[in-house]
């Protein structure tokens, strides 16, 4: 295959991911060029860069971003990927004048249970569940992208840090600072990909993250690990006028701190406020 690269469409520590057309067929793609050169030379990062390569070989689910083609060079590896012509759903909630309404929030997040379903069935960790993560189709379906910290928990607990802040659960928290008064954390599974839904389902719904000070005044990262390690978080009633009490009860059942009564994937994909819409997959 011969691509026309157009423009880039994001950037991350040791990637580039560009809009690409196929000179032959002219269709889009959405090109994810790695820099081995930029991969860090540790030991986990090579490892993670040799995961994100098998699942995008094997992944295969109607909610999860497929890659068509591996294209490989001693010094690159490039995933083309489908194009997901809307963007990401971060983006359309900052960009949305109004809050994500019920019914839709119902549909995308019916998609991307269903993906992790499929993921947890087969062992496979995604650990950065959030909404720049969630990619929108022309057809506003949504699929679960990037998969660059993903890791296989049939092979014991895990223990590497890793997500992003505000998505992290109270048992990764606990690796790297054991000094916030609570037990330390014995490692994680597929438990931490729930707790970042809950956490994404409440900013899709609200524009708000459950774990921050909005004002970002007299706040720091200590206030607000403690207030993740605790599950200490309310609902703004203004922010949330609209939301159905079952979305509120989905959310809670999401975020509990002890992983362990967290709701599973499967658990999560029959709650009440996922069969009440009658949306189609």
């Amino acid at each position: 295959m011969e691509f026309e690269l157009k423009e880039i469409i994001g950037k991350g520590p040791s990637s580039v991911v560009s809009l690409a057309m196929d000179k032959s067929s002219h269709q889009l793609y959405a090109l994810k060029i790695i820099d081995h050169g930029k991969v860090g030379t540790d030991t986990w990062s090579k490892k993670q860069l040799q995961t994100e390569v098998e699942l995008a070989k094997s992944l295969s689910h109607h909610n999860i971003v497929i890659c068509h083609h591996l294209l490989e060079t001693p010094t690159h590896t490039t995933l083309v990927l489908e194009h997901m012509q809307n963007g990401d759903l971060f983006h359309r909630i900052v960009e949305s004048n109004d809050c994500i309404p019920d019914s839709l929030a119902i549909r995308w997040f019916k998609q991307v249970v269903s993906g992790l379903v499929y993921l947890h069935s087969k062992s496979i960790v995604h650990c950065d569940i959030k909404p720049e993560n969630i990619l929108i189709n022309a057809d506003e379906g949504v699929k679960i992208s990037d998969f660059g910290f993903a890791q296989y928990s049939d092979r014991g607990r895990l223990d590497f840090i890793c997500g992003s802040l505000e998505y992290l659960p109270p048992e990764i928290i606990l690796i790297g600072k054991p000094d916030l008064g609570v037990p330390p954390s014995e490692g994680y599974d597929s438990a931490i990909d729930m707790w970042s839904l809950g956490v994404t389902l409440y900013f899709t719904l609200s524009k708000y993250y459950p774990f921050s000070n909005p004002r970002k005044t007299s706040w720091s990262n200590k206030a607000l690990y403690q207030s993740i390690v605790h599950g200490v978080f309310s609902f703004n009633l203004h922010a949330f006028a609209k939301t159905s009490p079952f979305a509120l009860q989905f959310i809670t059942q999401l975020l509990v701190v002890d992983p362990k009564q967290r709701l599973r994937a499967s658990e999560a994909a029959t709650c009440e406020w996922l069969s009440s819409g009658c949306d189609r997959d």
